[in-house]
């Protein structure tokens, strides 16, 4: 999964059509998101994500569809729970009065469960479906 110039890789996750996802950190020390599988290298951004130093985007986990869920962090590095579309098409999230939300896990339909914390700290589950 290591992409040239990287100098972090991670895999986070791995579907029933071999395709692995994983993330890489590169020389400026942003995260990006990556798949490979049936000989194809997709590298991904969310679109809302910073590309400055520490943040970026990072997946967590995809499903048999090729949807995948995990989260990026703003300009203001407030870190927030994507979904991408099998076709590459992004929807973002955060349940209200969220000041971190982490997407975990995407299901067959698209579904992703996770969960963020509020303003006082406290950790709350939550369920999200596209629309």
């Amino acid at each position: 999964v290591a992409k040239h110039g990287a100098i972090n890789t991670g895999i986070t996750g791995l579907n029933d059509r071999d395709e692995v996802l994983g993330f890489f950190v590169d020389t400026n020390s942003v995260v990006w998101g990556l798949i490979r599988g049936h000989h194809k290298r997709i590298v991904f951004q969310d679109p809302n994500a910073s590309q400055s130093y520490g943040n970026g985007t990072q997946p967590e986990a995809i499903n048999d569809a090729g949807a995948v869920t995990g989260l990026y962090a703003d300009a203001q590095s407030v870190v927030h729970g994507f979904y991408r579309s099998p076709t590459g098409q992004f929807s973002e999230f955060d349940p209200p009065g969220s000041i971190y939300t982490e997407p975990y896990a995407i299901n067959a339909n698209g579904t992703v469960t996770g969960y963020w914390y509020d303003a006082q700290g406290a950790t709350h589950g939550f369920i999200w479906t596209p629309q």
